[in-house]
């Protein structure tokens, strides 16, 4: 993956004017089957209270995973407990496709798509 992703190891959070917050997290780890990246990694979009209303993550399989398939998959809104493949490109895709996800889930709520300073370690 290179020094290109450095800046993104470690976990940000990026709070939302309406109180919600974007949670990403990304760390090594040693290629596996699951994890054919090595990386380890979760973006999640929380509510107020700190529940999951979306995300992308390899934490662990998504429903209906064959064996052989990587990790990679998202939370949808509205799906609670139920997992979606996710195509993981690379670290920096990840962020990209994270707020695309949360502007597109804000706008169908109507809610502001707007943060609260720069993200915070």
């Amino acid at each position: 993956m290179g020094e290109g992703i450095l800046w993104l190891i470690g976990t940000v959070i990026y709070r939302m004017t309406c109180g919600w917050s974007v949670v990403i997290r990304v760390d090594f780890c040693d290629p596996t089957v699951g994890r054919p990246h090595g990386l380890f990694y979760g973006a999640i979009l929380n509510d107020e209270n700190g529940q999951r209303i979306l995300g992308l993550d390899n934490s662990h399989a998504f429903d209906n995973a064959q064996p052989d398939d990587p990790f990679d998959h998202e939370h949808l809104p509205g799906k609670v407990g139920q997992r979606f493949p996710y195509v993981f490109k690379n670290p920096n895709q990840l962020v990209s496709d994270i707020f695309d996800r949360v502007e597109a889930h804000c706008h169908n709520t109507g809610t502001p798509f707007e943060f609260e300073g720069d993200g915070d370690e």
